[in-house]
């Protein structure tokens, strides 16, 4: 049921107030760096201030739990990275939400790659060298995430399962986190979103074995594509914006009108380029729903063959 507020609020008057995007993870990784970036250019455009609430924890399963319960008139929305709408629900044996009832899909913002990044005193220095050196050490080499759920954590699952490799898997409290101790030596290696590898990579710290882009990145063009080692490794990592269910149609289409308006910018998007980030195709909120039911069909078979399971 929509409360009074919701009612009054009409797109005319959308947003006259503060409004907050709820973030899935940590500051510093491609999430906080997206949600930043699109708070700030609403902000200008506006006049109006958008600020960012970074509520990371469980693979986004406590923000989107947050937002999901929150009143539904456009002003807290969950600015997510696909993994806690699409692959949560078949990750975990409880959620805390469903994805497919409970939110608005309001726009993708950015596709994000991440880039499989060893310490460089580690030996392997290819993909196909990785895969070789794990399996004749199963259980032996450890890798980081910035937590359980995270992106990090299951596109290592998705390419432990594609390799037949036993690889451990150490969570950290945000993606920096786990960056930092890749560099330092404390784990070998990790999937860090390009934004956060790309300064290390450049400065050396941390070596770079393949993006999970199925194509080269034009700021990494060195890096090689894993799908090229490994057949089948072509996950589809997204940033998007999330209303709670019910918020009034007119308000959802005003707010892809904006975020739309933000997108296509000139500034926004050569800023989001300089840091690795693409900008997604153009999607109405009807075509954002259908992607999400898509993508959720494909995770749940990958989940399923995996085994992959988060009991939390």
């Amino acid at each position: 049921m929509l409360s009074p507020n919701a009612y009054a609020q009409t797109s005319a008057s959308y947003p006259n107030k503060q409004v907050t995007f709820v973030l899935t993870q940590a500051p510093g990784g491609a999430n906080d760096i997206t949600g930043r970036a699109i708070a700030q250019k609403l902000t200008d455009m506006l006049k109006v201030p958008f600020i960012v609430d970074n509520r990371p924890g469980a693979g986004g399963n406590i923000a989107a739990q947050y937002v999901a319960k929150s009143p539904k008139d456009g002003y807290t929305l969950l600015l997510a990275l696909g993994n806690t709408i699409v692959i949560n629900p078949y990750l975990y044996k409880n959620t805390g939400f469903d994805a497919q009832k409970d939110f608005e899909p309001v726009a993708p913002i950015v596709r994000a790659p991440y880039v499989l990044v060893t310490n460089p005193s580690f030996p392997p220095k290819t993909v196909k060298e990785l895969i070789t050196y794990a399996q004749a050490r199963p259980g032996e080499l450890f890798y980081g995430s910035a937590g359980n759920g995270t992106p990090n954590h299951l596109l290592f699952d998705l390419f432990k399962y594609l390799t037949k490799t036993n690889i451990v898997h150490v969570p950290y409290k945000g993606a920096a986190a786990s960056a930092m101790d890749t560099v330092s030596g404390q784990v070998p290696m990790n999937f860090s979103s390009l934004p956060l590898a790309l300064p290390l990579i450049k400065d050396g710290r941390l070596r770079a074995l393949g993006i999970t882009s199925v194509t080269r990145s034009p700021l990494a063009p060195e890096i090689p594509p894993i799908a090229d080692t490994v057949p089948g490794f072509n996950p589809d990592m997204w940033v998007g914006i999330l209303a709670p269910a019910g918020t009034p149609k007119d308000i959802v289409a005003k707010l892809h009108s904006d975020i739309q308006k933000a997108l296509n910018s000139k500034d926004f998007r050569d800023s989001m380029s300089e840091k690795g980030l693409d900008i997604a195709p153009t999607a109405s909120p009807a075509d954002f729903t259908k992607m999400i039911q898509v993508e959720s069909v494909r995770w749940k078979k990958i989940i399923a063959e995996s085994g992959a399971s988060i009991d939390e």
